[in-house]
């Protein structure tokens, strides 16, 4: 009966421990994931300093970029 009550009471502490593992282990994942994701969030979203001027563009080369982008595109028609 001491037999029985012993190993019964090391097999409650062995799953136990293994819920505390389990836990343990499910808490530090979630951590990481959460660290990742705001390191990410910040590195994509945290304001520059020296933001450049974008250069800003006559009609002359705007028209010029639209031809160049349409030739591209009729250009890859004669290819379908």
């Amino acid at each position: 009966m001491r037999a029985i009550g012993i190993v019964l009471l090391a097999l409650g502490s062995a799953v136990s421990w293994l819920f505390l593992y389990e836990a343990t282990r499910s808490v530090t994942t979630a951590a990481s994931g959460a660290l990742l994701f705001a390191a990410a969030f910040l590195y994509v979203f945290w304001p520059e300093k020296n933001v450049e001027a974008q250069h800003h563009k006559t009609r002359l080369e705007y028209l010029r970029e639209r031809k160049e982008v349409l030739f591209d595109n009729l250009r890859d028609l004669n290819f379908e």
